[in-house]
């Protein structure tokens, strides 16, 4: 299950964001952190802490969210240990430190510095792959849990399992394997990642992929997109709904292994089939 909530920035701004509830807290850090776009200054998780507005506890990085009691809509609080020390911090004292945020986006001391110390020192490279931090609703393409957040809040989600034949930080990021692009519909232009193993297809935000536009596709299960990882094949499967699932102009009825540009229809919607992984490319 995916959560969704809010994190603060040292500077008071709140981030809608959005992460699976049963992944370590040290790795949301990590990647709020190191997020380019945020450019949160100093750029080293390990002396980043989270606390819980709600209830005013300090959030254990090394365990989930699930397990840190963190719920869908709750409010967590970015602050910076003292010093190198990595003990814990009271949010009162904490909280009573206002960093300022410089023009180019870096936080730093007022206090302890007259100008920013971080302004030219390259940013980290880091694209975040299970954290979405601001991102509208329409680029969901993996499941948000049972939270309801107003449209302006809701933002893109990640998967809820991980694939099990990827190792070391490839099991960590999810990859892509592939993707479905809407060249026809209510949704037309707009593009659906696949990831490994089952791809869930229908209206609901609950659906790995959701496809919310098209009131004509089943709200769950319209149909499934798999991609077995062991045979570096992809599938396509009728779902449990009553509409139908054509591919390449005839109905589906029973699950058929899918080619490259191959062509499916839901509801209005025309999709293309278009793989990452194939003959050319497999995740090791």
């Amino acid at each position: 299950m995916d959560l969704h909530f809010h994190i603060q920035t040292p500077d008071g701004k709140a981030e809608p964001a959005t992460f699976p509830a049963e992944l370590p807290l040290r790795q949301l850090i990590n990647e709020f952190v190191t997020d380019e776009k945020l450019r949160i200054q100093p750029a080293d998780p390990e002396r980043w802490l989270l606390f819980d507005d709600n209830t005013g506890e300090q959030l254990d990085p090394k365990k989930s969210l699930q397990q840190n009691g963190v719920a869908g809509g709750h409010l967590l609080k970015l602050l910076l240990r003292k010093g190198a020390d990595a003990g814990a911090v009271k949010p009162a004292e904490e909280g009573s430190r206002v960093l300022t945020r410089c023009d180019n986006g870096h936080y730093y001391d007022a206090k302890k510095h007259t100008q920013c110390p971080f302004c030219g020192v390259g940013a980290i490279n880091f694209t975040p792959k299970s954290l979405r931090v601001g991102s509208s609703a329409e680029e969901r393409t993996r499941p948000a849990g049972s939270e309801t957040l107003p449209e302006s809040l809701r933002v893109g989600d990640d998967a809820v399992t991980r694939p099990v034949q990827l190792v070391h930080d490839l099991a960590r990021i999810d990859p892509v394997v592939g993707w479905l692009v809407a060249v026809g519909g209510p949704e037309k232009g707009k593009d659906y990642r696949i990831r490994s193993e089952n791809n869930t297809v229908g209206r609901s935000k609950d659906m790995y992929i959701c496809i919310s536009g098209d009131d004509s596709i089943s709200r769950e299960r319209h149909t499934v997109i798999t991609f077995d990882p062991q045979r570096n094949a992809f599938h396509l499967s009728p779902g449990e709904g009553r509409g139908l699932v054509y591919l390449n102009g005839e109905a589906l009825l029973a699950h058929k292994q899918l080619a490259p540009y191959d062509e499916i229809l839901l509801g209005k919607t025309k999709l293309l089939f278009v793989p990452f992984c194939g003959e050319k490319f497999k995740w090791e």
